[in-house]
């Protein structure tokens, strides 16, 4: 968190999903884990979720394979107003 974030009261969470997701092919062969439906909607938005009640406001995800996917998910760059 740098000093900017800390003035304006940011709390941001780095998340890594870029491995390949080999074991749960062939579901990921074209959407990489993260973004696989569970229950009518992306498995991080559970995580999202669940980090925002505990204040998190913004996120960085570390994307890898078939990074592009994001962009059709979240194609304003955030899920309910978190960016």
């Amino acid at each position: 968190m740098d000093v900017k974030d800390m003035q304006n009261n940011r709390l941001t969470q780095h998340s890594f999903w870029g491995g390949l997701g080999t074991r749960l092919r062939p579901l990921t062969e074209k959407t990489p884990k993260p973004l696989l439906s569970v229950g009518g909607r992306p498995i991080i938005t559970y995580a999202m979720e669940h980090l925002r009640t505990a204040g998190v406001n913004r996120f960085i995800v570390n994307t890898h394979h078939c990074a592009e996917k994001y962009a059709e998910v979240f194609p304003e760059n955030n899920w309910q107003g978190i960016r």
